[in-house]
C-alpha cells in the first residue's frame, strides 16, 4: 500500500503546477482550476499524515513542504479581491460550488474571512430563489 501512496504523490508533485481540465469543466479547455489544486493539496496532506503514522520523517517533511507550496499558490492566485471570492480558476471571475468543499477537506477554516466571503459570493452567483412544486 505504501508504494501506491508514493506513486500517487510522485504524480501529484510532477503535475500540480500544470493546467488541467478539472473534474467536470469544459473538456476542451485547460486552466489552473482552483478545485483541482485544492485536491492536490488534499492528496499531499493525507499522504503526509500517513507518513507521520508510519514514522517516515523524510516523506512527511518533503510532502508537507510541497503541500505548503500548493496552499500558498492557491491563496495567492485563486483568490480574486475584486469579487472577494475564490474563483473557478486562477485569474477568473466565475465562482464554482466545488469551492465550498475547501473547508470540508480542511484546506481552510470555516471561520476564515476568505471562506465566508466565498460562501456569500457563491450564494449570490449560484443560488436560485425559485419555488419548487413537489409532484
Amino acid at each position: 500500500m505504501w508504494e501506491i501512496v508514493k506513486s500517487i504523490i510522485k504524480t501529484v508533485i510532477a503535475e500540480w503546477r500544470n493546467p488541467d481540465q478539472s473534474i467536470w469543466e469544459f473538456r476542451s479547455k485547460e486552466n489552473h482550476y482552483v478545485f483541482s489544486k485544492v485536491m492536490c493539496w488534499v492528496t499531499l496532506d493525507r499522504a503526509t499524515k500517513i507518513a507521520k503514522i508510519l514514522r517516515i520523517k523524510h516523506y512527511e517533511n518533503k510532502w508537507k513542504c510541497e503541500a505548503k507550496l500548493i496552499k500558498e499558490e492557491i491563496m495567492a492566485k485563486g483568490w480574486n479581491p475584486d469579487i472577494e471570492s475564490f474563483t473557478q480558476y486562477y485569474g477568473g471571475t466565475d465562482t464554482d460550488s466545488s469551492l465550498l468543499l475547501m473547508e470540508y477537506y480542511g484546506f481552510i477554516r470555516h471561520d476564515d474571512p476568505l471562506f465566508i466571503k466565498t460562501v456569500h459570493r457563491i450564494k449570490k452567483d449560484l443560488f436560485s430563489q425559485r419555488t419548487y412544486v413537489q409532484v
